[in-house]
């Protein structure tokens, strides 16, 4: 008998444990992660979609603004360094965030907007001001 109660106990334990994290896995949380890259630095973009990843899957809001060399992560064939970057980008886009790109950072980069850049990202403008400056926005820049 005590050996059935033992074990009713740590599956008990077990189950209780298992919901808390998978609560902890599927929440919405409030607040957002505004991540400003703007570089074409491949080991900076990567680092940075990393840790939006994270965010995202914490139930975070992600939105993720490219800018000055870092429009370069959303041209339709990046180069080549800038291809793993690219597939974390793709990534969180199809998990729910939101990718803003700088039309006139794009043009300064020999990119043709809208028509360079890949399916999904969305072009700059005041809405990408006010996201950022929100309350329950935290704002990280690469």
């Amino acid at each position: 008998m005590r050996n059935a109660t033992r074990w009713i106990g740590l599956l008990a334990l077990a189950l209780a444990v298992s919901l808390v994290w998978l609560n902890a896995q599927g929440s919405k949380r409030d607040g957002t992660l505004f991540l400003n890259l703007t570089t074409d630095d491949a080991w900076n973009n990567e680092m940075a979609l990393n840790y939006a990843s994270q965010a995202r899957d914490l139930g975070y809001d992600v939105v993720v603004f490219l800018n000055v060399r870092g429009v370069h992560v959303a041209q339709k064939e990046p180069p080549a360094d800038l291809a793993k970057a690219q597939e974390q980008l793709k990534s969180l886009m199809a998990r729910g965030a939101k990718v803003y790109v700088c039309t006139p950072c794009s043009r300064r980069a020999g990119l043709k907007p809208p028509a360079d850049w890949i399916d999904g990202v969305i072009e700059g403008s005041r809405e990408t001001l006010e996201i950022q400056m929100a309350s329950n926005t935290k704002v990280m820049s690469y």
